[in-house]
């Protein structure tokens, strides 16, 4: 039965054709699924690409928006404690009567309150950049783990291909060892 859906032994390849063309066959077919899963994984890198591009961009000016308000700020309230303090003869008397001393305690105290005020919001707001980078990043690291995963099970894939294959070989050297006046049904 084998003989005659085979025919003649002396027709049929070499074992060492047959993998070659085997090898042959899976190994395209292997190197153009890589070339699509790696093309569809960067198509999904894209958007976190980008959302970290926005968030550069956007973080960046949330800092320069803050340091520029806090800037004009400073410079206003500097201002205004400056203008508390009299100079020439009210100067002088303010400070024969106290008043000086008073004022420049309250300067000193409202520019300690608004150092730790502008601290506080430049620590908010890059705490708040921080998590959203963070979120991003985690984003990107199960990402890239399922892309991992993807890339294994591709290669699983095609190794258990070439154990077929080795198999499908060790299959074709037991028929090629065998005595050939037997009839095999399968």
């Amino acid at each position: 039965v084998i003989r005659d859906s085979l025919g003649p032994v002396e027709d049929l390849p070499s074992i060492d054709e047959v993998k070659k063309a085997l090898s042959k066959s899976f190994q395209p077919v292997f190197q153009k699924h890589l070339a699509t899963l790696r093309q569809e994984q960067r198509s999904q890198l894209e958007p976190l690409i980008q959302q970290k591009q926005r968030f550069a961009s956007s973080h960046k000016e949330e800092r320069e928006e803050l340091e520029a308000l806090q800037e004009e700020r400073w410079r206003k309230e500097e201002q205004t404690r400056a203008l508390r303090i009299h100079k020439g003869l009210k100067g002088m008397m303010d400070k024969l009567t106290g008043r000086y001393w008073k004022l420049r305690k309250q300067n000193e105290q409202e520019t300690l309150m608004a150092l730790q005020r502008d601290q506080k919001q430049r620590d908010t707001l890059i705490f708040k950049q921080i998590e959203e980078r963070q979120q991003l990043q985690e984003e990107w690291i199960q990402l890239a783990q399922d892309h991992e995963s993807e890339r294994q099970g591709l290669l699983s894939d095609f190794t258990r291909t070439q154990i077929l294959e080795n198999d499908l070989e060790q299959d074709i050297e037991q028929y090629t060892g065998m005595d050939m006046d037997h009839d095999i049904e399968f």
